[in-house]
């Protein structure tokens, strides 16, 4: 068994973050005032944070390999 794991980064925009948040599949099924209201709350700090407009989205990759046992019969 070998594991790995992986980080990166890229460089997005505020909108571009909101607007991934808004597919994941707990924003997907609320209402959509909800969703409307914590999407907007979810871009307001950020704004604040980066005036710029950009933020760096890490991630993090957990890779774990395993290969079946041989039979050395």
């Amino acid at each position: 068994m070998t594991t790995r794991e992986i980080t990166w980064s890229r460089r997005i925009t505020i909108e571009e973050h909101i607007r991934n948040l808004g597919t994941h599949s707990h924003f997907v099924v609320m209402d959509p005032a909800e969703r409307a209201q914590l999407l907007g709350a979810n871009r307001t700090e950020p704004a604040r944070l980066f005036p710029d407009g950009e933020l760096d989205e890490p991630y993090r990759c957990g890779l774990t390999v395993v290969r079946p046992a041989t039979d050395r019969a």
